[in-house]
């Protein structure tokens, strides 16, 4: 057990400066600021889990727990003691609550699909094949496309992705996709049409992912002539600032 001043309390990589107060709840959570000397630390949070004669820190999000206990002046802190059970878990978002996930459409399980996988699944499961194309810009896709519906169709473009059959017949033969207004068939398709895209882009527009959504959603001319006067298509902006909003979302899930 290692001592430390009330004004500096040592938690592996991160230096605290946690103030002794007495705590009436069971538990808390709380945020413990860095000291001045190391700012450029970020600021954590804890629950806080009084005991007779100390308190626990546990870390939200790492789940590292840290026991301080108290004497005169000093805190002893004990990093090896056995962890107490906690009693309260940390509440999580119900993504499948509208009033809680806005883009919960991407959480229902789809009736067209053979596994009943959402589209979140879906686009979990592609994006681990073609891993240049993360799950939540086909996700953002998908909701701008066709409001995550597979049965969605406009003139020649059919399906969750808006595929058009006649551009990605050949892909569709090699993919061994048949039918577009399968979910997962037709997300696979488009992502290997993104790869394909993310390659063009590398060399003509440092991986641009907003030019690889213009390409994906209008001619190459038009992308083209859009992206050289320094804007990006409505678009291209809707669908990189909703995965944003999505990986956010799911950042602590």
């Amino acid at each position: 057990m290692k001592k430390v001043t009330l004004a500096t309390i040592v938690c592996l990589s991160t230096l605290c400066m946690v103030s002794y107060a007495r705590v009436q709840d069971k538990k808390e959570v709380i945020s413990v600021e860095p000291i001045e000397e190391l700012q450029e630390y970020p600021t954590r949070e804890y629950e806080q889990i009084p005991f007779d004669g100390g308190i626990i820190f546990k870390e939200v999000g790492t789940g590292q727990e840290f026991v301080f206990t108290y004497t005169d002046n000093v805190i002893e802190v004990d990093e090896t003691a056995p962890v107490l059970e906690t009693t309260k878990a940390i509440p999580k978002i119900d993504y499948t609550d509208p009033a809680q996930n806005p883009y919960y459409k991407i959480e229902k399980p789809l009736k067209q699909d053979s596994k009943k996988r959402s589209t979140r699944e879906i686009c979990e499961e592609v994006s681990a094949i073609y891993p240049r194309v993360s799950a939540e810009l086909l996700e953002a896709m998908c909701l701008q496309e066709s409001d995550c519906d597979p049965n969605a169709f406009n003139g020649v473009d059919r399906g969750i992705m808006q595929v058009a059959k006649k551009w990605h017949s050949d892909r569709m033969k090699r993919l061994g996709v048949s039918d577009l207004s399968d979910p997962y068939g037709c997300v696979l398709v488009a992502a290997d049409f993104l790869t394909e895209l993310y390659e063009i882009a590398d060399k003509s527009a440092n991986g641009d992912t907003g030019y690889v959504l213009m390409r994906y959603n209008m001619t190459k001319k038009t992308a083209d002539r859009i992206y050289n006067s320094g804007e990006l298509s409505k678009y291209a902006r809707l669908v990189l600032s909703t995965a944003e909003e999505l990986k956010e979302l799911y950042k602590n899930a």
